[in-house]
């Protein structure tokens, strides 16, 4: 793939430092299989050289690296309820996979799948092992936006 067919979009969103979120977009990427977007994952080890990093730019650094080998990412930003006692935005990615539908990646913290429904609890789960799973305290769901 040539560096001609990928193009450069700034958010209106921005990681904790105040830096605007700039996402690749190669129009020559296609969905990919839930297995296929799981062995990306596992080969996409550089979340281990991301310490101190946020959740955007966890997610924007994955998105990018997607984008590059040809694999079609969505970056995603949810909100949550007001009584949330976290923060009350997150951001994470989707993905399009041939053979489950939309899958929710969140990066920030190891790879987890993450399931997310308006008026439900934000849960993540291992994506190597589902027995290992987390609600982000008290994390309503109130608003999913797709980019």
């Amino acid at each position: 793939m040539s560096e001609a067919a990928l193009e450069s979009h700034e958010l209106d969103y921005w990681d904790t430092d105040h830096n605007n979120i700039v996402l690749l977009e190669n129009d020559e990427a296609v969905d990919v299989s839930y297995d296929e977007l799981v062995k990306f994952l596992l080969w996409d080890n550089s979340s281990d050289e991301r310490e101190g990093w946020t959740c955007g730019q966890h997610s924007e650094a994955t998105h990018n690296i997607a984008e590059r080998v040809g694999i079609k990412a969505y970056f995603v930003v949810i909100e949550f309820s007001r009584n949330a006692n976290i923060n009350t935005r997150h951001f994470l990615l989707a993905f399009d996979t041939t053979d489950r539908g939309r899958v929710f990646i969140d990066c920030y913290g190891g790879d987890g799948v993450g399931t997310v429904e308006i008026g439900e609890p934000y849960i993540v789960t291992d994506i190597t092992d589902s027995r290992y799973s987390y609600q982000w305290g008290d994390s309503t769901v109130k608003k999913i936006i797709v980019i």
